[in-house]
């Protein structure tokens, strides 16, 4: 692992508290105000329901063990949802830095670096070619009022692929 000096050290922890900030707007408040309100209500039910049990109701027991989960299941959510905004809050610094890093490096052959990244395949772009069903030409039908249905559904079919 790299060792750090001062300047980068102060950099990162200057990056991280940025990031944090991210943690504290109105929405982000607000959420973290609905997580507590609502663990520490699972927990008050779950304290209710396990006095209720000892009243001799083995439902309530169920119900005591369930809350709790409920509680650890909202704090599971809480910092999954920080962790990946945090996250994605590094991953547009990123690219920020590498967008402009990029752009002063390549102001040569930038014709060239637009037909590559036409002809690139995108990342999660397929290069298949899928066969389109072509309903074929004569059915016989003995039903007249079938038939015209299916030349119906034909033509709507003809009409949303744009062959008509």
């Amino acid at each position: 692992m790299k060792k750090l000096d001062r300047s980068e050290w102060a950099q990162r922890a200057w990056v991280g508290s940025m990031n944090m900030r991210r943690l504290l707007t109105p929405k982000w408040l607000a959420l973290h105000a609905a997580a507590l309100v609502l663990v520490v209500a699972f927990l008050a039910l779950g304290v209710w329901q396990w006095h209720r049990a000892g009243q001799g109701s083995y439902r309530s027991l169920a119900y005591a063990l369930e809350w709790p989960a409920f509680a650890a299941f909202v704090i599971f959510v809480w910092i999954r949802e920080a962790r990946s905004a945090l996250r994605a809050a590094a991953t547009d610094q990123t690219d920020k830095r590498t967008a402009t890093d990029s752009a002063a490096a390549s102001s040569a052959g930038s014709a060239q670096t637009e037909k590559a990244k036409a002809t690139e395949q995108k990342p999660g772009q397929l290069d298949i070619d899928i066969p389109v069903y072509t309903p074929p030409d004569t059915v016989v039908d003995d039903d007249p009022e079938l038939a015209a249905y299916n030349q119906y559904l034909a033509r709507l079919n003809m009409q949303a692929q744009g062959r008509e």
